[in-house]
């Protein structure tokens, strides 16, 4: 899938956005702006970003629209692992090394980014010791979601376990922008059982019970988190 780039992009709302998320809103103002002049603004289309086990293809941040982020195990079905929405940076394990991409990125819709090349990264790493700090706490984030993610697996009923995987990617979504006042997930049914692990007549079960609830509203391809203080309730099955 090739960028479309925008030469005449205005950067510096772009800059004011993605400062306001946690990691990138974390780091020294020399070396924010230092990443963000080594980038670009691209637009891709709906499709495929790039694969798993891919040479690296750079840093980004997504600044409009959403990716997922998938898996597909060996008996060749597909594992959802997050959904992305804007603020939200990705390419960090193979930009911190020599490593391969890990997961299948999509482009859920068309999306716009701000890519760093990794010939580029690699330049500021050398030069900047706080980079390679910042990207091992970008991983650390990373990998306490996944734990979060594994411990929802384990709760004994299906409702709890899909609340609580609705509940991460919610708290995802306000760390990278905490303006949002109502997190919108661009999803499907279909997509929560591909990231739940469970048939699509349980998970609609369940998203029934959530929305006669007031919690989540559900429209076409998306699910709107309405109250997430109440979602947390059905994850520790405090409402159940």
């Amino acid at each position: 899938m090739e960028p479309v780039s925008e030469p005449d992009a205005d950067h510096d709302p772009v800059f004011t956005q993605l400062r306001r998320g946690r990691w990138f809103g974390t780091l020294s103002a020399p070396l924010a702006r230092t990443l963000f002049d080594a980038g670009r603004l691209e637009k891709y289309d709906a499709g495929k970003l790039y694969d798993a086990d891919a040479p690296s293809q750079g840093l980004f941040a997504l600044v409009e629209g959403t990716i997922h982020m998938d898996r597909v195990d060996r008996a060749g079905r597909r594992v959802l692992l997050h959904v992305a929405s804007p603020g939200f940076w990705f390419g960090e394990i193979t930009s911190a090394g020599q490593a391969r991409t890990a997961v299948n990125v999509h482009a859920f819709s068309p999306i716009t980014v701000w890519r760093i090349p990794p010939h580029v990264v690699a330049e500021i790493l050398i030069h900047h010791a706080e980079l390679a700090n910042a990207l091992c706490a970008l991983m650390a984030e990373r990998f306490a979601a996944l734990i979060e993610l594994v411990c929802a697996t384990r709760r004994p009923s299906a409702l709890a376990q899909i609340a609580g995987r609705l509940v991460v990617i919610e708290q995802v979504c306000k760390e990278n922008d905490p303006a949002i006042d109502v997190v919108v997930l661009q999803m499907t049914q279909d997509d929560l059982a591909d990231m739940t692990g469970h048939v699509r007549q349980t998970v609609n079960s369940a998203i029934k019970r959530l929305e006669q609830e007031g919690i989540i509203e559900v429209a076409h391809r998306q699910i709107a988190i309405l109250d997430g203080e109440a979602l947390e309730g059905f994850a520790s099955e405090r409402s159940l």
